[in-house]
């Protein structure tokens, strides 16, 4: 994107602005303003005063919001076969997947030790089902779908960007691009779903969960992978959180949140973890870098405000920990996922 691109495009964004997409309520608050790490514009987050959900209002409409997916470089558009993705970082991904019970033919003494270490690091972990199908919303390049036909799986996807639909279509994947409603998938077609980071992206998370399950085999899972918002790391940085990420992130979901609104779908939610481990460092010092900039007086080392900030970080999250009970700490990671059944 052009230089010229980004200065104009502040002032090309249409902004609307709409109600609870929880509990349909137009009551709510300011809860800060955040802004957009690329283009330095300003976003509101408000809370509904009904039901606690946090969402962008105002927002960029549907047809403005790609203008902030720079498709050279987002991240999910990576083609499988660059240098990236053929190399280190798939070989790896690949084999801590094959340690998951099922997935594996020979589960070896060393494949167990490393699911034992990784399998807290993995956003969604599906159960082995031979001959199963699979749909993944928000597939971008089809790096889990490939995977997943790999190992026994009828796979589809759904993708918005025609970019990334066009890498997993070279790929040999079945991939739609547009929404999830337009796809017209048949009633109970789909065994699994998954949703990985993807939910917090939509102008709808209710009418996608609302689809999700009417095309899910009755039991079928689902399984939804978010940012959390009740996360220690999001408190402690608030509108400088790393994965706050206005405005390509329009809503934000605690674990109340999420299960609510997963429930009031037609899923009943069987188990709802955190996650913090496996999170780069580069996101957790731009969080910090984030805070520090905005708080360093004018003549102070930023880094020695910024190793000051880490103490307290590291101080605070121990001592806040001992005050919360077993279940809510369970649950104060950076990253919340759910695992439901169509009920």
């Amino acid at each position: 994107m052009s230089l010229a691109a980004v200065k104009n495009l502040g002032s090309k964004s249409k902004l609307e602005t709409v109600v609870c997409d929880l509990c349909g309520s137009s009551d709510s608050r300011l809860k800060f303003t955040a802004r957009n790490s690329e283009f330095n514009e300003p976003f509101n987050l408000v809370e509904c005063h009904n039901c606690g959900l946090v969402y962008l209002n105002p927002r960029p409409t549907r047809d403005r919001i790609g203008r902030y997916y720079p498709e050279e470089n987002y991240y999910a558009y990576q083609d499988l076969d660059s240098e990236d993705w053929n190399n280190f970082r798939q070989k790896v991904k690949s084999f801590i997947l094959e340690c998951q019970p099922g997935y594996a033919q020979n589960l070896t003494w060393l494949r167990r030790i490393v699911w034992s270490w990784f399998k807290r690091s993995l956003m969604v972990q599906v159960p082995y089902q031979k001959g199963g199908r699979i749909l993944d919303v928000g597939c971008g390049n089809g790096f889990f779908l490939k995977w997943m036909q790999k190992h026994g799986w009828e796979t589809h996807g759904v993708e918005i960007s025609k970019a990334a639909c066009q890498v997993a279509q070279r790929n040999g994947l079945e991939v739609f691009n547009g929404e999830l409603q337009q796809a017209k998938f048949p009633p109970g077609y789909f065994d699994a779903i998954t949703i990985s980071q993807v939910l917090e992206h939509l102008h709808s998370p209710g009418r996608c969960l609302k689809e999700c399950q009417r095309i899910l085999k009755r039991r079928g899972r689902l399984i939804v992978g978010v940012p959390n918002l009740g996360s220690f790391e999001a408190r402690l940085y608030q509108q400088h959180w790393f994965e706050l990420d206005v405005p390509r992130h329009l809503y934000f979901f605690t674990a109340a949140t999420l299960n609510r609104l997963l429930s009031q779908s037609g899923f009943r939610t069987k188990r709802l973890v955190s996650k913090t481990f496996g999170i780069p460092v580069c996101c957790k010092l731009r969080s910090t870098q984030r805070a520090v900039e905005a708080m360093a007086p004018s003549g102070v080392n930023p880094l020695k405000i910024l190793m000051l900030f880490r103490f307290i970080w590291a101080l605070s999250a121990v001592r806040f920990s001992q005050w919360l009970s077993p279940e809510k700490r369970r649950l104060m990671g950076v990253y919340l996922t759910a695992y439901t059944e169509r009920a």
